[in-house]
């Protein structure tokens, strides 16, 4: 996506003013791709954002729809597709997964993906279904450490969902889709982390 002029040169004002006063701005601001935040709501500078990529490793006709973007961006088998934040009070990423099962090729299946950085507690970072808007079943759970790793299993996929090494603006997570085996595992109830992030139980 290209950035027009204007929305640069106000990024790079912004960006200019802002590195004297010791706040920074989300990655999509300073691309000129995401409203601007009002007054007060910078996060501490200094604290990492977090990145969530999807690798689509399965034959599931696969694609996203991120918070903030106008339209669902295809995953080809293959290929991954990621997203970076920078939030307050809220998932600094989030979006709907979704996937078209082999045996029913025309209804698309929903399946949530979101990811948060602290300033006190490990990264949190999640991927869960909804059979309702009272159901929240998946994983969702902090991940102390470069490696961690969470699993769910579903019928038509298996899902890992890693934090790798982090860089110098982001917590980085990738969830890796393969193919299932046929049968449901194990989907615990995570309303709490899903929709009350800040209430997470107390880490250990």
């Amino acid at each position: 996506m290209k950035v027009s002029l204007r929305s640069g040169l106000v990024a790079v004002t912004l960006a200019a003013g802002l590195s004297l006063t010791g706040c920074s701005l989300p990655g999509n601001v300073l691309m000129g791709t995401g409203p601007l935040p009002e007054s007060g709501v910078f996060r501490q500078a200094g604290i990492r954002g977090t990145e969530y990529c999807i690798q689509n490793d399965s034959l599931l006709r696969m694609r996203i729809q991120w918070r903030g973007f106008p339209a669902p961006i295809d995953i080809p088998r293959s290929s991954r597709q990621c997203n970076s934040g920078y939030e307050t009070g809220t998932f600094d990423v989030y979006g709907t997964l979704q996937y078209l099962p082999v045996a029913n090729p025309i209804s698309w299946q929903n399946v949530k993906v979101a990811g948060a950085n602290f300033w006190s507690r490990p990264p949190v970072a999640g991927v869960w279904l909804e059979p309702n808007a009272d159901q929240h079943n998946g994983v969702c759970d902090y991940y102390d450490n470069p490696g961690d790793v969470r699993t769910l299993d579903q019928k038509w996929f298996h899902a890992e969902l890693v934090r790798n090494d982090d860089t110098e603006n982001n917590k980085e997570f990738t969830l890796r889709i393969t193919d299932g085996n046929g049968m449901d595992g194990p989907a615990p109830d995570i309303t709490e982390c899903a929709t009350k992030l800040w209430n997470v139980p107390p880490h250990g």
